[in-house]
């Protein structure tokens, strides 16, 4: 076995916090919601954008398309209300 082997074999993998899990889970109800909603609109999740303030990128957690508008929605707390912009 190689160096690399040995590291990955080695390797200690952690379980996601609590926060992170339910986190998670609030995103994917809220893109089910979404799209069982969504009629013709597009809904995207996980878009990567370019940050040039930062640098890098960062990523929005869904945006909603229509011949319209474009609905950028950001989910941070699933106990805080929705205020829509």
């Amino acid at each position: 076995m190689g160096r690399f082997g040995e590291y990955f074999s080695r390797r200690v993998k952690f379980e996601p916090e609590g926060h992170v899990v339910s986190g998670r889970l609030a995103e994917f109800r809220l893109m089910k919601l979404t799209r069982a909603v969504a009629g013709d609109a597009l809904v995207l999740e996980g878009v990567r954008i370019p940050d040039p303030e930062e640098g890098g990128r960062r990523e929005i957690d869904m945006v909603i398309a229509t011949k319209d508008e474009i609905i950028f929605v950001e989910s941070t707390d699933p106990h805080s209300k929705i205020d829509f912009e």
